[in-house]
């Protein structure tokens, strides 16, 4: 069955809101809620963030006093915390342009997922954001992370954000770059386009044991849900 797609014109909340209470049940988790949850309903959800909440504020000064109290500390690409097939869902919004090994991630994803759970996952769509004009992200940009390591790819992602998104510092690409290497940790280090996201979803859903369940596109964002197999 190809998986459903629909165009939102609803807030993103409402958006997020309408997906998870189709397609979540049970008992999981969601990783960099910072302070926008997912509305879960009758579901128990655990919290979960590369950073301590400390480090998170600090990061994140504007959302310091919303942030969700957080149950464990984990980053995406292993999410080393938590046991093999425990989670009936995995949620993830806007955090995997933020993630070093994307194709790792997903592995993750579908190691601590169930038979039959559920990886609720957003990305941005970079026409809608100050990512607009950068180039996007290739497949395989994407499997050179996976296969030899992210390492080698991050000084092009400061490169780029320094000539596309640092405007601070005018024509001066070394000041542009200082600014980049200080903001290093809220680098997107990938971006998206809806049709680049569904070419990176059917990939996914051909070898990784995924099936693309629904993919919707908002205003801002792109909604996916896939069903581990």
């Amino acid at each position: 069955m190809p998986p459903e797609v629909k165009t939102f014109t609803k807030t993103r909340k409402s958006a997020r809101t309408t997906l998870a209470a189709k397609y979540l049940t049970g008992q999981g988790m969601e990783i960099g809620a910072l302070a926008r949850p997912v509305a879960a309903l009758h579901t128990q959800v655990q919290y979960y963030d590369r950073c301590s909440e400390n480090e998170l504020a600090e990061l994140y000064p504007h959302l310091a006093d919303w942030l969700i109290p957080l149950d464990g500390i984990t980053d995406i690409e292993s999410i080393s915390a938590i046991e093999d097939q425990s989670q009936d869902f995995v949620i993830a919004c806007r955090v995997l342009e933020y993630s070093s090994n994307v194709l790792a991630s997903f592995h993750a994803i579908r190691r601590v997922l169930r038979p039959g759970g559920i990886a609720y996952l957003s990305v941005s769509d970079k026409r809608k954001t100050a990512d607009r004009h950068r180039p996007v992200t290739p497949l395989g940009h994407l499997a050179a992370d996976f296969v030899h390591g992210p390492g080698g790819s991050w000084t092009g992602h400061l490169e780029e954000w320094a000539t596309f998104i640092e405007h601070g510092a005018g024509d001066d690409p070394e000041q542009r770059m200082l600014l980049a290497v200080q903001h290093a940790q809220r680098i997107r280090q990938h971006v998206w386009t809806p049709c680049a996201w569904l070419e990176l979803l059917l990939e996914v859903q051909k070898g990784m044991g995924f099936e693309l369940k629904s993919w919707h596109v908002t205003s801002r964002e792109i909604l996916t849900i896939l069903v581990r197999n």
